[in-house]
């Protein structure tokens, strides 16, 4: 311990010349990913940290890096770390329950870093462990404690398409939530022309798949969405038998190329944690589903003429979902009942994987009237004018 102690304390000391060189570049993406990942851990904790019967919380994050970055412009940029830190901290101050947060790198230098910055922070009110090992033996050393006696939230962020669904698993079947970056990028990418052993092994592990299998689906049209098929269905075999219902949501990040770099996939078992994530993803990109590079003239969403038809459609990118999607959605699904209460479609879109409710209500109201033609009342909604909007 006092050894450990010593490494600490002089890294500490090396580390306030630590200069923006020294940090990893990152893009708008990951910022985004900071952003999403801290403000559900915020709203996550508010929840479990202001339940009466909750004794507090635990949040992993296994493969979090030394705690800072920079950004284009040179400005240094907090990671989730930091971030979940500072915010947990500041939450239970007013409860005092057991706050418990497990930070770790592989690289002992960085995490020793992130101790330094942590520490200089002066967090009174959470309980934090610092390891510096391979994150999938640490999820193992870990699930041997009692999980049960708190609500876990595992962040779980590779920097390739490199998962290991045997480490996870336990956490999928625990009270808690996990959130996974789905390197997607990577597989379609690397595996067309891999032929180093270790990155088949890689690829192989992470899809359960041969890599014959692997480079056909890579090759394929739709290969984004058949390699997220993959991990969705990898989960759904993780679960055990006889669980209760579980919820997944999924939410793309783009690069300035408007090319797809990873998913994050989030899991939970309660439909209350699906709403909050949902509603912070879209809040996060500004009232949509994800956020594409565009020029400054175009407005996701916005309304334009169909010079063949005539007719008022939708301006859609692809990848890109908004109100009006939802809107859609819920015309498409319930127009031939007639009329429907909000009540019910409310209860579909909370358990929808992409489209929010919470949050979204007064918005989705108005484009089904604006865009639809139903006339809205208090507590249900009618479909009129069948087909003249299809």
């Amino acid at each position: 311990m006092g050894k450990i102690k010593r490494e600490c304390d002089n890294y500490v000391y090396s580390s306030v010349r630590y200069r923006i060189k020294d940090y990893e570049k990152i893009g708008d993406h990951t910022i985004k990913k900071f952003e999403l990942v801290s403000e559900y851990a915020k709203g996550w904790a508010h929840k479990i940290l202001g339940y009466s019967q909750s004794e507090g919380l635990i949040y992993i994050d296994c493969m979090c890096n030394c705690g800072k970055y920079y950004d284009n412009n040179g400005s240094i940029v907090e990671g989730t770390a930091i971030r979940v830190a500072r915010v947990i901290n500041q939450i239970n101050a007013s409860h005092q329950k057991e706050a418990i947060l497990h930070f770790n790198d592989l690289d002992k230098g960085k995490m020793l870093h992130l101790k330094s910055v942590i520490d200089m922070m002066d967090l009174q009110h959470v309980k934090i462990y610092y390891h510096s090992t391979d994150a999938n033996e640490l999820l193992r050393l870990l699930v041997k404690s009692d999980l049960e006696k708190h609500n876990t939230l595992l962040f779980y962020d590779p920097y390739q398409a490199d998962i290991d669904w045997n480490a996870l698993e336990p956490f999928f079947n625990t009270w808690g939530e996990v959130i996974i970056n789905h390197m997607v990028s990577d597989v379609i990418r690397g595996a067309r022309n891999v032929n180093n052993p270790e990155k088949i092994a890689k690829y192989e592990k992470t899809y359960h798949k041969s890599i014959d299998e692997i480079i056909k689906t890579s090759n394929a049209p739709n290969n984004r969405e058949e390699f997220e098929k993959m991990a969705n269905s990898i989960i759904e075999s993780c679960i055990y038998p006889n669980s209760k219902k579980y919820y997944i949501a999924s939410f793309p990040f783009y690069i300035k190329t408007n090319q797809l770099i990873y998913n994050l996939i989030y899991f939970s078992w309660n439909v209350k944690g699906m709403i909050l994530f949902k509603k912070t993803a879209w809040d996060i990109f500004g009232g949509q589903s994800s956020k594409k590079h565009t020029i400054a003239s175009e407005m996701p969403g916005q309304m334009c003429l169909d010079f063949d038809t005539g007719n008022i459609k939708k301006d859609v990118r692809p990848g890109i979902y908004t109100v009006y999607d939802i809107a859609k959605y819920i015309y498409s699904k319930y127009k031939d009942k007639g009329e429907v209460t909000w009540e019910e479609i409310y209860s579909d879109l909370e358990k929808h994987p992409i489209f929010p409710c919470d949050g979204y209500k007064p918005k989705i109201k108005m484009m089904l009237k604006d865009s639809f033609g139903t006339v809205n009342k208090r507590d249900s909604v009618i479909f009129e004018n069948r087909g003249i909007y299809e």
